[in-house]
């Protein structure tokens, strides 16, 4: 069974966003914009991407620059598999973890990552059988459920720059540049491709309300 057939199991009945935001709300995305754009530290509180300031200092956690990944998967060591649980229940307790019919793992769940729009975003994390590895977008491959990216596409009218394809599974997001994944000692690396996914998503909605240009989106500021 491919992921696109389980994606086609879990998907559920969307609910649209609305696309209209006050001007305090436009303004305070056009911050998050520029915040995103040059690199400023922004925060992931209750699961919403905000901007950083000294009232939410020590809540929620800081949107990572870099992916690290550890020298071993779960096979060899168990206890990599309780990290990556134990940080997943931190950071998306709603996240199921699944086991797909090929053998490889997967957390699938909602995010909402917009604070003004509330826009629910249906997504399936893919573990490679042999992560993890050094490649562009991660060995955890990130697809849209609900709506399916092909809608998301149609919705944009382009298709984004920051998307990869999978012969075996189709399309999914480019959540990480190639020079930005690196390994390294006991770091969550579902959770942290999750955290850039929201990322993604929340300058996708940006392009749909109108606030992000196609170049601006399809440059650094998408990954």
């Amino acid at each position: 069974m491919s992921v696109q057939n389980l994606i086609s199991q879990h998907r559920t009945t969307s609910t649209e966003s609305q696309e209209q935001v006050t001007d305090s709300e436009a303004a305070y995305l056009r911050g998050l914009k520029e915040d995103l754009k040059v690199g400023n530290p922004v925060k992931v509180v209750d699961g919403k991407i905000v901007r950083a300031d000294p009232k939410n200092r020590d809540m929620g956690q800081d949107l990572p620059q870099e992916i690290v990944f550890v020298e071993q998967w779960h096979e060899s060591d168990k206890s990599l598999l309780e990290d990556e649980v134990e940080a997943m229940n931190f950071l998306f307790s709603g996240f199921q973890l699944l086991q797909l019919p090929d053998k490889r793992l997967a957390w699938q769940g909602i995010v909402a990552p917009n604070l003004v729009t509330g826009k629910k975003w249906e997504i399936l994390a893919v573990y490679d059988h042999d992560h993890p590895q050094e490649r562009g977008g991660s060995s955890v491959k990130v697809f849209l459920v609900n709506p399916t990216l092909d809608e998301l596409c149609q919705r944009l009218g382009f298709i984004p720059h920051h998307i990869l394809r999978s012969e075996q599974d189709g399309r999914y997001l480019c959540t990480m540049a190639p020079d930005a994944v690196k390994k390294g000692e006991r770091v969550t690396s579902a959770a942290n491709n999750l955290l850039r996914a929201s990322k993604w998503l929340i300058c996708a909605e940006m392009v749909l309300l109108g606030m992000m240009t196609r170049e601006e989106f399809d440059g650094r500021i998408g990954t």
